[in-house]
C-alpha cells in the first residue's frame, strides 16, 4: 500500500507541476506524513510538493479582480510609503489615501485642475505638482518666478531641488522631485523617508502659491 501511494503520490505531484508550467493554473499539492520524536505524541508534518511558480502568482483585489505579480509589487510599495509617512508623522498630501496598484496616486492641489502626484515605476520614484491638461496652463509662468526660492527652501531641508519643465506642453506642465527607488526592490527606508519628505515640502511650500493663483489663468488657458 504505501508503494502504491508513493506512486500514486508521484503521479499526481508531475500532473500538477505541469498544470503550472502551462498555465492552466495555480495548484498546490501538499503531503501529509504522521512522525513521532521518542515519546512524544504523534504529529502531522507537511511538505510542499508541487506549487505554482511566484511570477504566476497573483493577489485578488477588492473588486473581485486579479492582480499582476507587477502591478501587486507595485500597490506594495506605495503601502510600505504611505505607511512610513503615518508611522513617523511626515504630513504627506498621499498619506490617507489608498494605494493604488498601477503605482500612480494623486490628490486635488486646488480643485480638480491643480495635482498633486506621486508615481513609482521600474527606476524611480516621482512627486510631482501637476495640472489636468489643458487647465492652469499659465500657471506654470507664475511659478517659475518663485523658483529660487522654492529652491532654497528645499536645499535647506537638506533636499535637492526639483526638476523644472521650460514650458507647458500639449496643455500639461510638471515641477517633479525624483529619487532613485524601484518597486522591483524591497522597499528602503531611508529613501521611503526621503520621497514623504520631499511629498510634504511640495505641499507646504507650493500650496499657498497655488491658492493664490488668480482664478482667470484656469479660464484664459487654452
Amino acid at each position: 500500500l504505501r508503494h502504491l501511494a508513493g506512486l500514486a503520490t508521484t503521479r499526481i505531484s508531475y500532473l500538477a507541476g505541469n498544470m503550472n508550467a502551462r498555465g492552466v493554473g495555480q495548484i498546490w499539492m501538499v503531503t501529509v506524513r504522521v512522525i513521532r520524536i521518542g515519546e512524544s505524541e504523534p504529529a502531522p508534518l507537511f511538505a510542499v510538493v508541487a506549487a505554482p511558480s511566484e511570477d504566476s502568482l497573483v493577489d485578488g483585489t477588492t473588486d473581485g479582480q486579479e492582480l499582476r505579480p507587477a502591478e501587486f509589487r507595485r500597490r506594495n510599495f506605495m503601502a510600505a510609503l504611505f505607511q512610513q509617512a503615518r508611522d513617523e508623522g511626515i504630513a504627506s498630501p498621499f498619506k490617507s489615501l489608498t494605494p493604488n496598484a498601477n503605482g500612480l496616486n494623486q490628490t486635488s492641489a486646488r480643485g480638480s485642475g491643480l495635482l498633486y502626484r506621486v508615481a513609482v515605476n521600474r527606476q524611480e520614484c516621482r512627486v510631482v505638482v501637476t495640472n489636468a491638461r489643458n487647465r492652469w496652463v499659465g500657471a506654470l509662468d507664475v511659478l517659475v518666478t518663485e523658483r529660487t526660492e522654492i529652491d532654497r527652501k528645499f536645499a535647506e531641508a537638506d533636499l535637492n531641488a526639483p526638476e523644472w519643465p521650460e514650458q507647458a506642453t500639449e496643455g500639461r506642465w510638471w515641477i517633479r522631485y525624483t529619487v532613485a527607488a524601484s518597486y522591483e526592490d524591497e522597499p528602503d527606508l531611508e529613501k521611503l523617508r526621503e520621497i514623504n519628505k520631499a511629498s510634504e515640502l511640495i505641499k507646504r511650500v507650493f500650496g499657498p502659491s497655488l491658492n493664490e493663483l488668480d482664478p482667470q489663468l484656469e479660464e484664459s488657458s487654452p
